[in-house]
């Protein structure tokens, strides 16, 4: 004779206490002193403490959890260059990167020296400076022959200010 298994009835919830708040804290310190539920950065990761503890390093055991582990290294990219902008002048020391304005354009220090006291222009001077952003070409002029005849006796826009014989606006006390 063969018996059959039946499911007994359904247990109760067991006791999970109450939830927990985590109270986030920045970089882990092994001198603060960390309660349950504090959490810190460590490593490039995210701990949660289990229990008070102090000086305990965040790893997997009594003291800490994880929380959220440190992704993986993205490809390889070339690092940024920083600048420095300074002015050119005489006995000033310049590095690598730093940057100054001569005569309208922007140049580079490709290697670091002190400028003497009748400093050669980093126009001329290639053994430390490399051009950056050269001068722009000069505009053209706007027409300089106004006619400032047929200007109206006042703006309405400013609240009847007059004209003055230069052609701009002329103010009084209270306009």
């Amino acid at each position: 004779m063969a018996y059959r298994s039946l499911p007994g009835p359904k247990g109760d919830k067991g006791d999970q206490g109450p939830p927990g708040d985590i109270t986030w804290l920045s970089a882990w310190s092994a001198q603060t002193e960390y309660a349950k539920d504090n959490a810190v950065e460590s490593g490039g990761s995210a701990w949660v403490a289990l229990r008070t503890n102090t000086g305990a390093t965040p790893v997997e055991g009594d003291d800490w959890t994880l929380m959220a582990a440190k992704g993986g290294d993205g490809a390889d990219g070339a690092d940024g260059v920083g600048f420095t902008h300074k002015n050119f002048s005489s006995q000033t020391e310049y590095e690598v990167n730093d940057v100054v304005e001569w005569s309208g354009a922007s140049y580079i220090c490709v290697s670091g020296y002190t400028t003497g006291s009748d400093p050669t222009g980093p126009d001329v001077d290639e053994t430390h400076w490399e051009t950056l952003a050269q001068k722009g070409d000069k505009g053209d002029t706007g027409d300089s022959d106004i006619d400032l005849t047929n200007l109206p006796t006042s703006d309405p826009a400013v609240a009847g200010a007059p004209w003055n014989d230069s052609g701009t606006l002329k103010f009084s006390t209270g306009t």
